[in-house]
């Protein structure tokens, strides 16, 4: 079995000297953690992601296994816990470790990403990034009540939208009473391009909850309908373009920015200097510096 998930809670108690921050990380389905979720906030070798596991059986066999693969129905686990006492505890991991366990294949049923698959009465509470995170600011771009339904015919348009990669959308959806659609409901993100091209994996809407999608500037297919289909970025779209959301057997209900970036300073203006008082040797005050005086309390020579 190969072990690449090496770091534990404890180990890392050195490195977690400075004031931590942790920024909570979604999991999609509850037990699948994408990658893009910390590609635009984790430092791969400083910030850890920490997982909050619960065991809900004093009685059973605790534990709890990481595979690699965002598919959840075909992984192979890459390390297995078993064994564990008490009702909770942490683990924690570098962004690295991670990334490396993901690999870089997608699954079938969603992006590139780690799958936590728990059992014997064990359950992942929640799951944070851990480090000195850039400060973030969240923009409300649309809030409403807008259902979609089984027609295909409606949409939310949002316009363009300041974004770079990292940055994230912040989509509240519910599923609503389905009439073929029997697991829910789906949302799909997408271009104001001509054809409303899809720009991101589709939001699979199985519950009340706010589903987040990372803004990404890698290359991505876009397939409008009807049109030639071209490459793009989602910063490139949602920049140039703009934001849509169209939708089956959902209700949207909010959708919000989330930007973060490096805390930067401004130049800074000096403060003007007042007028200095200038003094020869021998205590008189001179109107201008010359030969050995002295300026502000300093002995300069001015030729």
């Amino acid at each position: 079995m190969k072990q690449i998930l090496l770091t534990s809670a404890l180990a890392l108690g050195a490195a977690l000297a400075f004031a931590e921050t942790e920024t909570p990380l979604t999991l999609v389905e509850g037990h699948t953690l994408l990658i893009s979720e910390i590609d635009g906030l984790g430092a791969a070798d400083t910030d850890i992601v920490r997982f909050y596991i619960v065991n809900n059986s004093a009685d059973s066999r605790e534990g709890w296994g990481i595979g690699g693969f965002a598919n959840s129905d075909n992984w192979s686990p890459i390390v297995q816990w078993t064994g564990m006492a008490g009702s909770s505890w942490t683990y924690e991991y570098t962004v690295a470790a991670i990334k490396e366990t993901a690999g870089t294949t997608p699954g079938e049923w969603h992006d590139v990403g780690i799958t936590i698959n728990i059992y014997n009465d064990c359950a992942v509470d929640h799951v944070t990034l851990v480090g000195d995170i850039a400060p973030q600011t969240e923009k409300t771009l649309w809030e409403g009540e807008y259902t979609f339904d089984e027609s295909w015919s409606g949409s939310v348009s949002i316009g363009k939208i300041d974004a770079k990669a990292g940055d994230k959308l912040l989509i509240t959806a519910e599923p609503v009473e389905a009439v073929s659609w029997e697991w829910g409901g789906q949302v799909f993100v997408k271009s104001l391009a001509d054809g409303w091209g899809a720009i991101a994996p589709t939001i699979e809407v199985r519950g009340a909850d706010t589903y987040t999608v990372t803004i990404t500037d890698t290359d991505i297919t876009v397939e409008p309908y009807n049109l030639d289909p071209y490459t793009s970025t989602m910063v490139n779209e949602l920049t140039n373009y703009g934001l849509v959301l169209q939708g089956i057997d959902a209700k949207v209900t909010k959708v919000v920015l989330v930007t973060s970036g490096e805390t930067s300073i401004s130049e800074i203006e000096a403060a003007p200097v007042a007028n200095r008082a200038i003094y020869n040797i021998a205590g008189q005050k001179l109107t201008a510096a010359k030969g050995l005086c002295v300026v502000n309390g300093k002995l300069i020579l001015v030729k």
